[in-house]
């Protein structure tokens, strides 16, 4: 069994100079004095930039961690957690927590509006792959609060809310971060930054590096019920696609509620998207009469940027990759490029070649943009409503099922063990 690193216990933990443990928001910002010098700043507090921030610090570093909120993001976004992202997180020690909190799935399904199930595939396939043989359904606001406490236990890291990145500066050895907050304009000195910031990533922004892609045509409809779906639907699995010439979905189970998520093409706007007497048309053709909290809609896009690095700072996360919905890729693509990204960063301080830093996130990007999204969106074919799609999808679907060794196939590489960092790092 692999065993976290004990960073309160490392011998090489604790770097000179580095600030003591602590997190700072209203009402005490910039009552203390930054050091002048962190081996690494991350910017951005979701769980990219949290989960990067840690593994820096279990791997020796002094990190500077900065977000422009006041607190963590409360946002329910990202809902699953695939076997090589629990994986990655066991080695931080931070998996446990997060399984008690979530519902383990340990098959996928397929089904009619007949209710008859076309196929299913256990996770118990990956026995032996990972030390996960499921996926959890859980909000990546519970992993947050989990990370955090975590940071806060380490003499070797600062956190800093109410910070803004204002300004990037570099030269061949160091990189600074200006930020301002409440407390003024600040600026902290550090070896590396990883930019975690978001989408709309400033830093990636004033390092000029472009961010292209599209839109796809069909947006993606999110419908909660707060009843438990297997009343209705004797047999469903915590995780089933409904596929059916008449409509298709998914169907995701999470700890206190029950998640359709529709893909809805055409030119209507999302206001008639949303609209109650068309959303509640759509819920009764797979669960009729079934009750509904809230509606919402959002786009799917797919964007890459050019370069993951640009001198002394790599972008993570939604900063370097924004991809479509299906399958819960892309959180879990973040928390990997912050496991490799750490590691790489961790592996130059300790004197390893600068080029491991370029290498890593060369890696990372090809992972991407030439595996996550085209995988993902070939999984999601037939569900837009084209019978002859729906028809050969479906087919594939069943021999695939029946077939052990091209289950164990489907379910690998849906798990992303095919793209995860290798574990383990230098103790």
């Amino acid at each position: 069994m692999r065993r976290p690193l004990d960073a309160a216990r490392s011998s090489h933990i604790l770097c000179a100079g580095a600030p003591p443990a602590r997190t700072h928001g209203a009402p005490d910002r910039g009552e203390h004095p930054l050091s002048p010098e962190y081996d690494v700043i991350v910017a951005g507090a979701g769980p990219v930039g949290l989960f990067g921030a840690l593994r820096l610090a279990q791997q020796g570093a002094s990190v500077l961690l900065l977000e422009a909120g006041d607190r963590l993001g409360t946002l329910s976004k990202a809902s699953t957690f695939h076997p090589s992202t629990l994986d990655l997180l066991d080695e931080a020690g931070v998996a446990e927590e997060l399984l008690e909190q979530g519902v383990i799935v340990d098959e996928i399904q397929w089904r009619n509006l007949d209710g008859q199930t076309i196929a299913r595939i256990s996770f118990s396939v990956l026995v032996g792959q990972t030390k996960f043989p499921f996926r959890l359904h859980a909000e990546q606001t519970l992993l947050t609060p989990i990370l955090l406490r975590e940071l806060e236990a380490l003499d070797s890291v600062d956190v800093r809310f109410s910070a803004r990145c204002d300004r990037v500066e570099q030269d061949s050895d160091t990189v600074t971060a200006t930020f301002s907050g409440q407390g003024g304009e600040q600026r902290a000195t550090a070896k590396f930054l990883l930019a975690a910031d978001g989408s709309h990533s400033e830093i990636r922004k004033q390092l000029g590096i472009d961010f292209p892609g599209s839109s796809y045509a069909s947006r993606a409809l999110r419908v909660v019920t707060r009843e438990d779906l297997r009343d209705a639907l004797p047999g469903l699995a915590g995780i089933a696609y409904v596929r059916d010439a008449r409509q298709s979905c998914s169907l995701l189970h999470m700890r206190d509620h029950w998640r359709f998520i529709f893909r809805v093409a055409g030119k209507s706007s999302d206001d008639e998207v949303l609209d109650p007497v068309a959303v509640r048309e759509l819920i009764d053709t797979v669960v009729p009469g079934v009750s509904i909290d809230f509606a919402e809609v959002y786009s799917n896009r797919a964007h890459v940027a050019e370069t993951y690095t640009s001198g002394r700072v790599a972008l993570a996360g939604d900063a370097a990759h924004v991809t479509t919905t299906a399958g819960g890729m892309n959180m879990n693509c973040g928390l990997h490029d912050a496991y490799a990204m750490a590691r790489a960063i961790a592996d130059v301080l300790g004197g390893a070649p600068s080029e491991t830093f370029e290498e890593a996130a060369a890696a990372r990007r090809s992972v991407v943009k030439d595996v996550i999204i085209p995988g993902t969106e070939s999984r999601a074919a037939g569900s837009e409503g084209d019978a002859e799609a729906l028809a050969k999808a479906l087919a594939s679907i069943e021999e695939l099922a029946g077939d052990p060794q091209r289950s164990l196939e489907f379910l690998y590489q849906a798990s992303m063990l095919d793209t995860a960092p290798s574990l383990g790092v230098a103790r």
